[in-house]
């Protein structure tokens, strides 16, 4: 059976802004990203961390996301060295199907393993946290991704973390806006 006029120009219409997303934003599929706010709060602490990240869709509207972090800090104050090691799990829905760009609904996991290295002992801790979550990703010519997100960390785990590492705790609520740069626009502008 022949596709009537009707449905021949639906198609048409659907392949060419499904082409005109795909050559107008470097986000397609995937995004790797790396986590400075790690490195931010190692140096703050007299130390250092590293954070990374890569989401994958799944579906035109719906992706997932692994998450990887390490730190380690010496605290001024204090005799101890702690080190952290930070695994994370996260989906998402687009509803907008505009692959990995504009409102998104968000629920992640993750878990923290703290260790604490000092003269007199060893000790751990383990932080286990939900993520409910929303936001939006904007992409700006080609250049950036501004990712403006608010979310409420649940902690199901029982920890109550020693007064030299309860800066390495993130708040409750969390939100802000994460910046994700197209390096191979930037250094190579005619791509």
């Amino acid at each position: 059976m022949l596709p009537s006029l009707h449905s021949i120009e639906k198609i048409t219409q659907t392949d060419s802004s499904s082409e005109i997303l795909k050559n107008s934003s470097f986000i397609e599929n995937s995004i790797f990203s790396l986590d400075t706010s790690y490195t931010l709060t190692g140096l703050k602490n007299n130390g250092w961390g590293l954070g990374f990240s890569y989401e994958h869709l799944l579906t035109d509207f719906w992706s997932i996301k692994g998450k990887f972090s390490h730190m380690t800090v010496w605290p001024v104050d204090y005799d101890v060295i702690i080190t952290t090691v930070g695994i994370g799990l996260d989906s998402y829905l687009y509803p907008f199907n505009k692959k990995l760009n504009w409102l998104y609904l968000g629920f992640g996991i993750s878990t923290d393993f703290i260790n604490y290295i000092s003269s007199k002992e060893e000790s751990s801790d383990t932080i286990i946290n939900l993520f409910p979550q929303i936001g939006w990703k904007q992409n700006i010519k080609n250049y950036v991704l501004i990712d403006f997100f608010y979310g409420y960390r649940i902690t199901i785990s029982n920890n109550n973390l020693p007064d030299y590492a309860k800066d390495l705790k993130k708040n409750n609520n969390e939100f802000g806006i994460r910046f994700k740069l197209n390096l191979k626009k930037i250094f190579n502008p005619k791509t």
